[in-house]
């Protein structure tokens, strides 16, 4: 049986809600082969990564590609939070 998890993300300058499941991609010897915490039993890194892909478009595909992140673009979905982006000299 699957649970069923909303987790409210901000994109294209709206909040959404999105609902994931909690099946996660297992390799051959059951190795969790996404995003998740050292605690077995501790699930939300894993089902927020699966609802920022979902937000993309799919699962780690669609209409947006998951090539990589923006760290301040992944904190605005996450918080609503505006980050400023400061260059460092070298």
């Amino acid at each position: 049986e699957e649970d069923v998890y909303s987790c409210r993300l901000f994109f294209n300058g709206c909040v959404r809600r999105i609902d994931v499941d909690d099946q996660v991609p297992l390799g051959q010897d059951g190795q969790v082969l996404c995003s998740h915490s050292d605690r077995p039993k501790e699930s939300w890194v894993s089902i927020l990564e699966k609802a920022v892909a979902a937000s993309y478009g799919g699962s780690y595909g669609g209409p947006y590609e998951l090539r990589g992140s923006n760290p301040g673009t992944e904190l605005f979905r996450l918080t609503s939070w505006i980050p400023e982006n400061i260059e460092l000299a070298p």
